[in-house]
């Protein structure tokens, strides 16, 4: 069923390698004795409590939507105190997450070791899939087992979709994409949210790439506006403003995972990024890889599960000037570079970007609101200096508007 992805070189044609399970029709039992440790024989068949069940969760969503100002939001997870959806699970379970999409439900949780996830369709067919959650044995817990509705079946191991070849840029690569990026920013622009962004050309491949979403965009964004008093300028009050941007990202290194083939289960995406499947049908659409009315894919698709990205931090001041140019001008600027990657949500489903190194110039743990003000404020004593003491040398600014904010 899966593919594994060998890059030889970045401008090589990639080549492409069988892996894993061919998905088979059979009887339960069958692929029961052939495919199925013990441990997980008893939870894989979908009995008829968990067919009927969908109605159920129908109601719950109805009933959800009708009390709250809300619905039950997907990508959430479920609090285990959560009666209303405790009550229809299994006695002891722990409800992961509850997702709803047109008609189609979702479900996770786990019971006795086992995590469960289900797939609830208008035509009544379940896709159910089991793996214990600690290794036990000769189980493994990176060995997931499928039952398309107690027809078909299959498998996979997580551990070995996630873990392909690994591609890296050099400092030096890095480095010059960036000035291109400053000197030529419509060639690097993210249509979506106008990130700057420069992703490895990492070759040609049969499959479409799948990626976690982007980080986050930062641009020149103003966090401290205050009147400053001037000395040079007989105590005149101006206008200082400092500006904040984490921007410039370039790739520096990824992870590709092996390449999923057409008709495996959007949950093996789902499980490749450690998120729900509604999310890894959302990464998947982005990628322009469609799924079909049992979320199954209709091509081929190579999930990237690991990705670095070197960004640059900028910090820039300006004053309004009237001695020349009656306008802000560019006084001050400060830029330097950080990482960040790909990590697994503590306690959580997915991936979120964190800061693996921090640029020296930008500040340190959660860049909240007020952290970032706070930061910023700190700045403004320097840019004031800078420019009285330019006034004071030359009578008026000397040095232009700058080159742009962000740049």
């Amino acid at each position: 069923m899966f593919k594994k992805l060998s890059i030889l070189m970045l401008s090589m044609v990639l080549t492409i390698v069988l892996m894993g399970f061919d998905r088979v029709e059979s009887s339960t039992s069958d692929f029961l004795q052939a495919n199925v440790p013990p441990a997980l024989s008893g939870p894989f068949k979908i009995t008829d409590e968990e067919r009927v069940v969908k109605e159920k969760w129908e109601n719950l969503f109805a009933n959800e939507a009708e009390s709250a100002d809300t619905p039950l939001l997907t990508y959430e997870y479920i609090p285990a105190e959560n009666g209303s959806i405790t009550s229809l699970l299994p006695k002891g379970a722990e409800p992961r997450y509850l997702e709803k999409d047109g008609d189609n439900i979702y479900i996770e949780y786990h019971l006795n070791n086992v995590r469960y996830t289900f797939a609830y369709y208008p035509d009544n067919y379940v896709v159910k899939t089991v793996k214990l959650l600690t290794s036990s044995g000769d189980t493994d817990e990176n060995d997931v087992f499928l039952n398309y509705n107690n027809v078909e079946f299959d498998s996979y191991n997580i551990k070995k979709l996630q873990e392909g070849e690994t591609v890296t840029r050099t400092e030096e690569e890095v480095k010059t994409i960036q000035e291109e990026m400053r000197n030529n920013p419509q060639n690097f622009t993210d249509p979506s949210d106008g990130t700057l962004i420069a992703p490895m050309n990492v070759g040609i491949t049969s499959a479409k790439y799948v990626y976690w979403y982007a980080p986050g965009r930062m641009n020149a964004v103003r966090y401290y506006n205050q009147n400053w008093t001037f000395p040079a300028l007989n105590d005149a009050s101006r206008a200082l403003k400092i500006y904040l941007t984490r921007d410039y990202y370039v790739e520096k290194r990824r992870t590709l995972g092996y390449v999923i083939s057409e008709g495996a289960a959007a949950q093996a995406v789902a499980d490749v990024f450690n998120t729900t499947v509604l999310t890894a049908k959302s990464l998947l659409n982005i990628a322009g890889v469609a799924v079909d009315i049992y979320d199954r894919l209709k091509e081929a698709a190579q999930p990237v599960p690991f990705q670095e990205y070197e960004y640059s931090w900028g910090n820039e001041g300006t004053v309004y000037d009237t001695t020349v140019h009656n306008q802000d001008v560019e006084v001050w600027q400060d830029w330097a570079n950080g990482k960040m990657n790909l990590v697994n949500l503590i306690n959580g489903q997915g991936k979120q970007w964190g800061v693996s190194a921090p640029a020296v110039n930008e500040p340190t743990g959660d860049l909240t609101e007020t952290t970032l003000r706070n930061h910023a404020e700190s700045l403004a004593q320097n840019v004031a200096n800078i420019y009285n003491n330019n006034i004071k040398l030359y009578g008026s600014w000397k040095h232009g508007v700058g080159n742009g904010l962000g740049r």
